[in-house]
């Protein structure tokens, strides 16, 4: 019940501005930019969030093509102290960041006058990188992507609508196919003792998997442009 009040608040939040449409067409034209993020009202927390940890931009190089381009950037860190001051204290620290850039073009077509349907195709650029350190007395290891984290390279086509509620707001849904090419990171271990640091590599190597993926977004998009 809480998930669709939080839905049903935000739709009322937005028909105002739908009639303040004016006549006439109300999509965006050439030189027209499209800034978009996500809001997720049937997740778990039913917050509000990046889509895919997102923020994207279109910018209408002419009335029906756009250059769109999305920047994402996470970062989690996690940390815990014992608390104890003799020889038994010891620290840890757990950090994790990715970052995506997934630069591409997108159709626009007639639809109808608040309608806009789209499909398009980008690149999926992505990495992810870890780090994990343990103190203790004269003790200190630092392991680097434990847990096989990667790079990513692939190729992204999608289909969506957007829906324009006034001229310079729309909300829509997108479904997207993704091919993707990914390299295991492996795992680079630092141990120091008494001051003396070895250091353990994984043998060289490269490792890669791929896979074709689907997705239906579970976000209802809200953008707006300028």
């Amino acid at each position: 019940m809480m998930k669709k009040n939080v839905l049903l608040t935000v739709l009322y939040m937005l028909l105002p501005l739908a009639a303040t449409a004016q006549e006439g067409s109300i999509k965006p034209a050439k030189g027209a930019l499209l800034l978009e993020t996500g809001l997720a009202p049937f997740s778990e927390e039913g917050s509000v969030q990046l889509q895919e940890g997102q923020i994207r931009g279109v910018y209408m190089m002419s009335d029906k093509v756009g250059l769109r381009v999305g920047l994402g950037f996470q970062s989690t860190s996690l940390s815990e102290d014992n608390g104890l001051d003799d020889e038994e204290w010891m620290k840890g620290k757990a950090s994790a960041t990715q970052i995506s850039f997934t630069p591409g073009l997108v159709r626009f077509f007639p639809g109808t006058e608040k309608l806009s349907p789209y499909i398009g195709a980008e690149l999926i650029l992505a990495t992810e990188s870890s780090r994990t350190t343990i103190e203790a007395e004269d003790y200190k290891q630092v392991v680097k992507n434990e847990g096989g984290l990667t790079g990513t390279f692939g190729l992204g086509v999608f289909s969506g609508f957007n829906y324009y509620l006034a001229k310079t707001l729309y909300v829509g849904v997108e479904i997207n196919v993704a091919l993707h090419s990914k390299s295991p990171k492996h795992a680079i271990t630092e141990t120091t003792v008494d001051g003396d640091t070895e250091t353990t590599e994984p043998p060289k190597g490269k490792v890669r998997n791929t896979e074709f993926k689907t997705a239906c977004n579970p976000f209802i998009r809200i953008g707006w442009s300028f």
